[in-house]
């Protein structure tokens, strides 16, 4: 999020006034440690609390306020107690008898008197007798008639105690905090400077004001992140890297012997991927595409590439269960045309290592334990990242600081829609698959309540009786410690005895060994199982073409993404296939999760509605999940304030950047990132 570099913005927040070790604590909750964080701590949305004087607009309108004398406060019998408030409404066009009805504040009828002058803050509507009637009120005994902002607050710390605070710290910084962006950028873009901002949306007087001020706020924040951008790019492309100019006989062998034809994206594709690795400068692309659109074989033809050259070609991966996967299926393909593969994994016993001399293959799949003694790689030229999200950015720079730097190539099947991910990575160029393989049909998505698990049950047993394999995924491995959840795999295989009594059931999770663990999953693709019941070890790296249903457990528990992953690992055959996703809770929130799995099976727009929920993690540290530091941009809502900031950021480079930006961007992306590259 925007932070500020100041001193004085960075003091603790036991520093304030009325903030005890107590309120602090509940600060912390909210993620507010600092000043700094109150001041960006901004408003959810906004009550207008100026008396609303036409009575005609104040019908039409979903919530105002009325202002105006009491006339009778009455207390109400029933379940719950309500406390009726009569006044005599304040309104230009006529005098209005106004009715209030408050539920469960029965110290109102005592503290409210006769005369007394008060606001009323709601939804109106008029009776048939024609007085104005607000149930569910909001009442201010000393009416303060402005806009009233609404803060994310936490149990025991309202909004209006959240607004004390920040209107205090707002008052203390505001002769210190810099206007950041150029007066020129200003001035074009219709923009307030960065205190006028921050007063706009923590002080409002108009409702354009506000508007203006979240726009502000939201270019502030998009100069910055794309000029951090701009210089993680330039570092990037400067470094010397390898050139990759091969005849192609080895990609044109392979080709030709594929049982199936290349789709048109993935032709597009590989001649974008070519296109940079020719380039004297190190290629940085993702290939994103949806679960089974066909990313591998493109990867594997730009291995080849690298491989006839001279050159070694790496792929990192996050599991050893996918990395047994793509080692499979290269050794497949590429054995045939005379090309080594090894795999190297944190598993390999000592001998095994030093026997295998990474440094001799052709092509060598390992996960995280490649990183050790990246120097054994010595001919390394290409390296391909599958599911690059599941590497924390500093396990990836391992291998990309080596000189010359590798071609990289990252792999995602969560995909990005393609203007967003330029923007959000920068210099890191996008291709997309978009065809999926003829005969795909789509998975059948269905959400069901926990009472209605044994009817799932039922068609399980149906589907493995034909010989179809089903998955059961758990969120935990062991048993958990609420009794009224049964989401451990270990519980399940008990649980589904009982109801599959005929059906051969086992349990993969990550905790196993290896070989146990490669034994279980032949067992299951040769038929011998009839379920398998694992945790999310089953999202990559798993294709068994007989699977066809799969019963996610608190399917709520997991990330739409991880969901949409799950899933494609069943009717990978082109069969009919099935998925159900069991929510043990009525919560609202997880169902309009689920809801979109249900009607979406293209993973571009369920990748979209994850980023709006869940964030797109930090580009510039190590954190992965999460929005980035943005407060107010939306980038999937608003492209034209994300043109104008990589326009205008562009436009700054070119000249000398204020300090003041400089340091703000410094201090919210790390220490010298743009240090001598832009002052």
């Amino acid at each position: 999020m925007l932070s500020l570099p100041l001193p004085e913005a960075q003091a603790s927040l036991d520093a304030i006034d009325g903030i005890g070790p107590v309120r602090q604590k509940r600060l912390s909750r909210l993620g507010l440690d600092i000043c700094s964080d109150l001041l960006f701590h901004l408003p959810f949305r906004y009550e207008d609390w100026r008396p609303e004087r036409d009575s005609q607009r104040l019908v039409c309108r979903d919530e105002a306020a009325v202002v105006g004398k009491v006339d009778r406060v009455q207390l109400l019998r029933g379940s719950p107690r309500r406390t009726m408030v009569e006044i005599s409404a304040e309104m230009a066009d006529q005098a209005h008898r106004a009715r209030a009805i408050l539920y469960g504040r029965r110290f109102l009828h005592r503290r409210l008197s006769p005369g007394q002058r008060i606001a009323v803050y709601g939804s109106w509507k008029r009776d048939t007798a024609g007085v104005l009637q607000c149930a569910g009120v909001q009442l201010d005994e000393d009416p303060q008639h402005a806009i009233i902002p609404i803060y994310p607050a936490t149990e025991g710390l309202s909004s209006r105690r959240l607004w004390g605070f920040v209107r205090g710290v707002l008052q203390s910084l505001l002769p210190h905090i810099p206007q950041v962006l150029p007066d020129s950028i200003i001035n074009t873009r219709q923009l307030l400077p960065l205190p006028d901002a921050l007063c706009a949306v923590h002080l409002p007087q108009t409702p354009q004001q506000i508007e203006q001020g979240k726009r502000s706020l939201a270019f502030v924040e998009m100069i910055i992140f794309q000029l951090a951008l701009e210089v993680s790019r330039r570092q990037w492309v400067q470094a010397p890297g390898f050139i990759h100019r091969p005849d192609g006989n080895l990609a044109s062998s392979l080709i030709e012997e594929l049982p199936f034809d290349l789709t048109c994206s993935q032709h597009e594709a590989l001649q974008q991927i070519r296109g940079d690795m020719r380039a004297e400068a190190p290629m940085y692309r993702l290939l994103q595409g949806d679960v089974g659109s066909g990313k591998t074989i493109v990867a594997i033809l730009a291995t080849l590439d690298a491989v006839e050259c001279g050159y070694q070609a790496v792929w990192l991966v996050p599991t050893r269960i996918l990395a047994n996967q793509h080692h499979r299926t290269l050794r497949s393909y590429l054995q045939p045309l005379g090309v080594s593969v090894q795999i190297v994994t944190s598993e390999d016993t000592q001998s095994q290592r030093a026997q295998s001399e990474p440094g001799s293959a052709d092509v060598i799949v390992g996960t995280h334990a490649l990183l050790q003694n990246p120097d054994d790689l010595g001919r390394l030229s290409f390296l391909l990242i599958d599911e690059q999200q599941r590497f924390g950015v500093r396990q990836r720079e391992k291998l990309q600081r080596l000189t010359p730097h590798p071609d990289v190539l990252m792999l995602s099947a969560t995909p990005i829609p393609r203007t967003l991910a330029r923007t959000v990575y920068g210099g890191l160029r996008v291709s997309t698959l978009t065809d999926m393989p003829l005969g795909r049909r789509k998975t059948k998505t269905k959400i069901v309540p926990r009472h209605k698990r044994p009817q799932v049950y039922q068609f399980v047993k149906k589907c493995t009786d034909r010989g179809m394999g089903a998955y059961v995924v758990c969120s935990e491995i062991e048993p958990s410690d609420r009794p009224d959840e049964l989401t451990a795999a270990v519980t399940w295989v008990e649980q589904l005895q009982t109801w599959l009594p005929d059906a051969q059931i086992d349990v993969i999770h990550g905790r196993m060994d290896q070989s146990r663990r490669e034994g279980i999953l032949q067992r299951f693709a040769g038929g011998e199982l009839d379920v398998l019941v694992g945790t999310t070890v089953l999202e990559v790296g798993v294709d068994i073409p007989r699977a066809a249903v799969m019963v996610v457990e608190d399917a709520g528990q997991f990330g739409l993404s991880e969901l949409h992953q799950l899933r494609g690992r069943i009717g990978r055959a082109g069969q009919d296939s099935f998925c159900f996703l069991v929510e043990s809770k009525d919560e609202p929130e997880k169902i309009r999760k689920l809801q979109i799995l249900r009607k979406a099976d293209d993973g571009m727009e369920v990748a979209r509605m994850d980023l709006k929920r869940r964030g797109m993690g930090s580009f510039f540290s190590s954190r992965q999940h999460g929005m980035p530091p943005f407060v107010m941009s939306d980038q999937l809502q608003d492209p034209r304030l994300r043109k104008d900031a990589i326009s205008d950021a562009a436009e700054i480079l070119r000249g000398r950047i204020s300090d003041d930006l400089v340091d703000m961007a410094e201090h919210i992306y790390g220490e010298s990132l743009l240090t001598a590259q832009v002052r």
